[in-house]
């Protein structure tokens, strides 16, 4: 099995690069196994699709953090776009904001990690339902950008998943 410091490179040496537009809703561009390729590597995830996970994103400041198996904290560690004023009011939905998080070091071996464990979580011999938990200070760039790329990855790999963005429509929070 892959580890994920072996995940966080792909052939040409990086996963995102700066001038790589990574827009998880255009039709054309290559899946994102194709970007993190020893994902697919994963032989445990044929015998997973009968499993849901369900990726929640959301912002520590609107509410308390959903229960949740894994739950990752992108406050601290990685950069806000919310301090940038031309992104301050745009959303995960929009390709600045992706580019902005998608580019933030380290985020892809967050990214890769939190797959890794998910999977860990779906080998192991309990079978159920799996929640992961992606939070930020607000909810509308960071946690809503890397909880879309992480159900897009356990997609490709043929698990179900579900992705909620419970705060992703909610009002920018002044700070």
């Amino acid at each position: 099995m892959t580890c994920p410091d072996d995940l966080d490179e792909a052939d040409d040496g990086e996963l995102f690069t700066d001038d790589e537009s990574y827009d998880l809703t255009h039709p054309t561009r290559p899946p994102i196994v194709d970007v993190i390729p020893d994902l697919a590597h994963y032989p445990e995830t044929t015998t997973m699709s009968a499993t849901t996970v369900t990726v929640t994103s959301f912002g520590y400041l609107h509410d308390t953090p959903p229960p949740a198996h894994i739950t990752l904290d992108l406050r601290a560690h990685f950069r806000d776009p919310h301090v940038t004023p031309d992104l301050r009011h745009q959303t995960a939905h929009d390709e600045p904001v992706r580019h902005a998080v998608l580019g933030t070091p380290g985020i892809r071996q967050a990214i890769a990690a939190t797959v890794s464990a998910a999977l860990a979580y779906l080998a192991g011999p309990s079978a159920g339902p799996l929640s992961l938990a992606v939070g930020c200070a607000g909810g509308r760039h960071r946690a809503a950008t890397v909880a879309a790329v992480i159900t897009e990855v356990l997609a490709a790999l043929g698990i179900t998943v579900d992705l909620v963005h419970r705060d992703l429509h909610l009002p920018v929070i002044d700070r």
